[in-house]
């Protein structure tokens, strides 16, 4: 069997997951996963990392290679899920996206989106390069809970999303919004104090330090002084989709 174990952006690059046997002389594993843009491997089990054969779509950064799996994602040549970190949304209300175009594909890339009063264009500002793609990004002031968006590229070709047949529209849709947190929360540590406690074994109960001696001055131990973390807001993604990967067992 030389393909054993996915690793990749789904789960984590150091948890692999096996893939189970499926009919056909194939092996895959089915993963429920929010839109995205994930990159992965396989690994065989002597150690060798491979890129999935049956999947031309990579994604190279500092000489290293990875396919690349698009969940709600753009066709060639453009990289692009609509999802975060690609599609994003500001406190404010504004649409932030991002989108890598391949080398060789043009040199910059338009946005054309519609919110449902008519087509609008934006053009991309190029803010970092990648081995295999230049990446671009825009803001747009988007105030309806929904559009939708394609890429115009500099030989005029639109990219829409990556299925066979006519373009179709990208589609961004707003997160339902979370209660507003007040102005100081944007700059605020939200600290927790945690202090350590111990008990005396053998069902002796509680005890504490013996008492110090006459003039004796002791410094409380490290393993006894409150631990600090530090929590920050999170928000959470609610819409996902199932992204399958699979690969041969005769290759």
């Amino acid at each position: 069997m030389p393909f054993v174990e996915l690793a990749g952006d789904m789960i984590h690059w150091y948890r692999l997951t096996p893939l189970a046997r499926a009919p056909g002389g194939w092996h895959e594993v089915e993963l429920r996963l929010p839109a995205g843009c994930y990159g992965y491997k396989y690994r065989t089990g002597d150690g060798e990392w491979l890129l999935d054969p049956e999947n031309p779509r990579t994604r190279g950064c500092d000489g290293v290679r990875n396919s690349v799996l698009l969940v709600s994602g753009s066709a060639e040549p453009v990289l692009h899920a609509a999802g975060p970190p690609l599609l994003s949304w500001e406190p404010e209300g504004r649409a932030v996206l991002r989108a890598g175009l391949r080398r060789g594909q043009g040199a910059g890339l338009r946005i054309s989106w519609d919110e449902g009063h008519g087509e609008r264009l934006t053009t991309m500002r190029k803010v970092a390069e990648e081995d295999e793609h230049e990446l671009f990004e825009t803001f747009l002031p988007v105030t309806a809970a929904a559009f939708a968006y394609t890429f115009l590229l500099d030989d005029g070709r639109r990219v829409g999303r990556d299925t066979a047949g006519p373009v179709i529209a990208l589609r961004g849709v707003r997160p339902r919004p979370l209660p507003t947190p007040p102005d100081w929360w944007w700059d605020a540590a939200v600290y927790t104090v945690l202090l350590d406690r111990f008990r005396r074994g053998g069902g002796a109960g509680s005890w504490g330090p013996d008492p110090p001696a006459p003039g004796e001055r002791r410094l409380r131990p490290a393993s006894s002084r409150p631990r600090v973390r530090v929590a920050t807001p999170r928000r959470l993604l609610d819409d996902s989709a199932v992204g399958s990967v699979s690969a041969p067992s005769g290759r």
